[in-house]
């Protein structure tokens, strides 16, 4: 995707008006089809949204001042970022003493070193352009957890509701 990003942007085409193409896109697909689909009330429609368009609007952004290449290896810290979230939320657990937790942190230590050394080693230009990446994907990441703690209630319904219509329509 953000080789195909970069080059509309490339082309001329403005970061606001690819978010709100793809927004809109996005809200045509997740629209529900049927009259008894669950529906997600409001509020959590306008938050979802609110996290999207900052991401996607950063994420813009900040690919206008790097490149594709820099942009994927930045998208790594998605992890490293909702992994340290979620151990701020005491969702995670890490246990130092245990090889699970010395490889959580391992890998938490050199996914950053690799995005560090590419936004230290592309230039000046692209260093702001590298952490518009990464705070694009804290807004995303806070996205996914913020989904994770408010909708798990609503994802058994939801799976109920998916394989009754899968069911039906066998």
């Amino acid at each position: 995707m953000s080789v195909i990003s970069k080059a509309a942007f490339d082309a001329g085409m403005s970061t606001f008006v690819f978010v709100f193409y793809r927004q809109a896109a996005g809200s045509i697909l997740i629209i529900p089809r049927r009259k008894n689909a669950w529906s997600m009330p409001f509020p959590w429609l306008l938050k979802l949204f609110m996290c999207a368009l900052v991401g996607l609007s950063l994420y813009n952004v900040s690919l206008k001042l790097t490149s594709a290449t820099v942009a994927a290896a930045a998208s790594n810290s998605m992890a490293v970022v909702t992994f340290c979230l979620a151990l701020l939320l005491r969702m995670e657990v890490v246990k130092l003493r245990s090889a699970s937790g010395v490889a959580k942190l391992a890998g938490v230590a050199l996914c950053l070193a690799g995005v560090f050394a590419i936004a230290f080693y592309s230039g000046p230009t692209r260093i702001e352009g590298t952490f518009l990446m990464i705070l694009a994907n804290v807004a995303w990441s806070v996205s996914i957890v913020w989904q994770v703690t408010s909708c798990l209630f609503q994802c058994q319904r939801l799976l109920l509701s998916f394989f009754a219509s899968a069911i039906r329509e066998l």
